[in-house]
Order: structure tokens, then sequence, then C-alpha cells
């Protein structure tokens, strides 16, 4: 009888992309996607993809339609997270403390930080 297998998320690296990275993985830009591979192997990361950073460059799409697009481009399992009311309020303290001007920026940030993707 086999063991059973460990939940396939478990060991992998957790990384959260912005929408610079997700729009060329979209559009199928080999030469982008290569640059991510070569640093986050595709059978060990997951990429994370908030729905801030979806807002921004799909706005009214499904996650799921991402997702499976991210998947069919590079290889990468994906994980989409909604943030959080206390995510946004740490978004708004880090865009004011460091002066970031790009709405997205700030919410990532913040929603790595609470969740503690490494």
């Amino acid at each position: 009888m086999e063991a059973a297998s460990p939940d396939a998320t478990a060991c992998k690296t957790r990384i959260a992309l912005d929408s610079c990275a997700i729009i060329p993985i979209l559009g199928k830009s080999d030469p982008i996607i290569s640059k991510i591979q070569t640093v986050f192997d595709p059978d060990s990361t997951v990429v994370v993809l908030y729905d801030a950073v979806l807002d921004e460059v799909l706005p009214g799409t499904d996650p799921e339609c991402v997702e499976n697009e991210i998947l069919e481009s590079c290889g990468y399992k994906t994980e989409f997270q909604n943030s959080t009311g206390s995510e946004k309020e740490l978004a708004a303290m880090l865009s004011k403390e460091y002066g970031i001007t790009h709405r997205g920026d700030d919410l990532i940030l913040a929603m790595s930080k609470l969740r503690a993707l490494s």
C-alpha cells in the first residue's frame, strides 16, 4: 500500500507577482517567462495571484481563467487570494509611510507581509 502524498503546495515556494510580470505571462512573452522560470522552478513554485493585481490587469475577469492561462503559459500552479480589510489598512499605512504611489504595490506588500508567503 502506498503512503498518502502530502499536500502538493505544502513544500512549494509561494511568490506574489505584480502586474508587470502577469501581463507578459498572459501575453505569452517567452523572454519574460524564461527569466521567471530561471529563478522560480515551475515544479516547486506556486504563484499567488492577489485580487488587487487581477483587478489591475483584467478587471472583472474570472480568477480561474487567469489561473489556467498562467498554468498553460509557463507551468505554474496558482492560488487566488482576496484582500482583507486589515490588509487594505496596512497597505494604506505603507503607502503613506513609504510614498508608494502605485496602489497595487502597497497591497501586495501588505498581503505578503501579513500572510508570510515565504
